[in-house]
Parts: structure tokens; sequence; C-alpha cells
């Protein structure tokens, strides 16, 4: 119950700072993303020059490179994982990921009639879930890298932390909830 109470506070509270009613402005968060040198990132790249790179409109990221990324033999069964975060984190420059082992948490794999494996992976910030932040890694069966693609940022800076007190976060969700009263409160 004091479960179902917290998460129910933290919703209208999450609520309200979106929508105005709390005093916090929308302005008041500033978010960023790690800036990226995609053309280092493409020339250290050790890959043939037959690549197909689209970019993210959005961002100085590609949302899909195919070809030849790795040589073979770069991934092996037994460290798919281990070996194709070694090469994104290789690559931060043209992924803008800077910490893969961290950012990306391993949703799974699967291989396919040709014997290519699918690796995909969701994107995290600070162990929480970015919204559409997904990335395939796409190897062949002779273990190299062919391609990777999917919606996913640059990694992201901001500050996480509340710019109001505890005590403050509860008046609000108190003049929100109207007659709602708690049994039990905790200020830290």
């Amino acid at each position: 119950m004091k479960k179902l109470i917290g998460t129910v506070v933290a919703v209208i509270f999450i609520a309200a700072a979106v929508f105005g009613s709390s005093g916090i402005k929308k302005g008041d968060v500033k978010v960023s993303t790690v800036k990226n040198n995609p053309a280092k990132g493409l020339s250290l790249l050790n890959a043939n020059t037959n690549l197909k790179v689209e970019w993210n409109e959005q961002f100085t990221i590609p949302s899909a490179v195919m070809g030849k990324l790795t040589e073979p033999g770069f991934v092996k069964k037994n460290s798919l994982k281990e070996d194709v975060l070694r090469f994104l984190t290789s690559n931060k420059e043209l992924f803008g990921i800077q910490n893969p082992t961290d950012e990306l948490e391993l949703l799974g794999n699967f291989e396919d009639e040709l014997g290519q494996t699918h690796i995909k992976f969701q994107q995290r910030y600070a162990n929480i879930k970015i919204f559409k932040g997904q990335m395939i890694v796409h190897v062949s069966s002779d273990g190299s890298i062919i391609g990777v693609n999917g919606k996913y940022y640059p990694t992201l800076i901001f500050n996480a932390k509340p710019n109001i007190s505890t005590a403050q976060a509860i008046t609000t969700a108190k003049n929100y909830l109207g007659s709602y009263s708690s049994t039990k409160e905790k200020l830290n």
C-alpha cells in the first residue's frame, strides 16, 4: 500500500511539474547530449569504404550504418555481448554513446535463417529506460559486424536532482489531491 501511495504521489508530482501547476518551469531542466565527431568516427572505423550510412536528422549520429564494419571473427558466439559493446566503445565518436556498457542493456538476440545474429539493446540513463532508445547490431555468420541501426540518442547530459525540497513536493501533491489525507509522511 505504501508503495502504491508513493507511486501515486510521484506520478501526480511529475504530472504537476509537466503541466505547470507545481511552480516548476518547463525550462528548469536543461537536457543536452554529448558532442561527438561523426567524421572522425567514420575515419576511425576500420571498415571498407563501401559503407551505407543514413544520418539521424536531429543529432550527429547515424540511424543506420551498413557494410563490413569489422573483420571476420571479431564477434565470438560465447562473448557476443562483450564483443559488440567493445566495438561500440571503440566507435563512440561515431555513435555518440560514451559508455555503452553502462548505457545499453541487452534485450536479447536471435539468429536468422542466414546465420546472422541480431543483438538488440535498450538505451538507459542512470538505469532509467530511455523511451524509444534502442539499438540493433547485426553480426554475420563469419563473426563480423555488418550493421548498426536503431533509434537511439547520444549520451544525455542533465541534472536529475530535484530543484524543490521533499516538503514542497508533498505540499504540491496534497494540494493536487485535495481532500486526500496520508496516514504517514516521510520527509528526508
